[in-house]
């Protein structure tokens, strides 16, 4: 949501109160995404629950849920794999074995239009994690908060399940391979053999959730550097007394 998306629901906020007067009704107002509450949300705490927890889960579900999609297409892609060598007839093998060709390639081109649709959202969270991860773990070690605490872990689960995402597209295309080598592929005739041969050395490039950080991937190794990063900047600015 852009800045006047997010400006617009809280000018519409007095509007929304009125027509809850009027009508007696109790919708929610100033929210950014739908919200339903089971009490009056008079208190500025409580509202933060709507503001920021409902629009960040919206953000990390759809990632996620993205990503099982691909995941869920790569396990079917296996298993297609390994039913087209238990066919006798040579011609319908060799047509299956296109037809799964062409759906490896349906699933990389999801890949890139989804990392290219995610590309600049997504490497801003990368960079911004360990500052702001830094800034809530300081303020942490200075003042009790439990605002800080609820912030530093949605940073850090959201980081978590962001990077397990892109680690598990990257296992389960690379495992492809292992699915060929798991079938009868020996029951294919040369020329079917070296199409196969070009299927696993394509497997070697990876399909991943692309960010614009050292490594160029959400994986589990961003996941060690971002936390690293920003344990290290905690460090520093407690050695300083900042």
């Amino acid at each position: 949501m852009n800045f006047s998306g997010f400006s617009n629901k809280f000018c519409v906020s007095a509007r929304c109160k009125e027509i809850n007067e009027r009508l007696g009704i109790h919708e929610v107002c100033g929210m950014v995404a739908p919200f339903w509450w089971p009490i009056s949300l008079n208190y500025a705490k409580i509202k933060i629950l709507g503001i920021y927890i409902v629009p960040s889960g919206c953000l990390l579900t759809s990632i996620w849920e993205c990503a099982e999609l691909i995941v869920s297409k790569i396990k079917h892609l296996k298993q297609l794999f390994q039913e087209v060598f238990e066919i006798d007839d040579p011609v319908l093998r060799r047509e299956l074995l296109r037809n799964c060709i062409q759906y490896h390639q349906e699933i990389i081109r999801m890949t890139y239009e989804w990392n290219k649709a995610t590309k600049k959202s997504l490497a801003q969270y990368s960079w911004l994690s360990p500052v702001v991860i830094c800034f809530i773990t300081s303020q942490m070690l200075k003042t009790y908060s439990i605002g800080a605490f609820v912030h530093l872990m949605g940073f850090g689960v959201t980081v978590f399940f962001l990077c397990h995402a892109g680690q598990e597209i990257e296992d389960q295309c690379y495992n492809i391979q292992d699915a060929l080598a798991d079938s009868r592929w020996y029951k294919s005739d040369k020329k079917l053999l070296k199409t196969v041969q070009i299927i696993i050395m394509r497997c070697q490039k990876r399909i991943f959730l692309e960010c614009n950080f050292p490594g160029g991937a959400y994986n589990y190794n961003l996941m060690i550097i971002i936390y690293k990063t920003a344990y290290s900047y905690v460090t520093v600015i407690t050695n300083t007394g900042a």
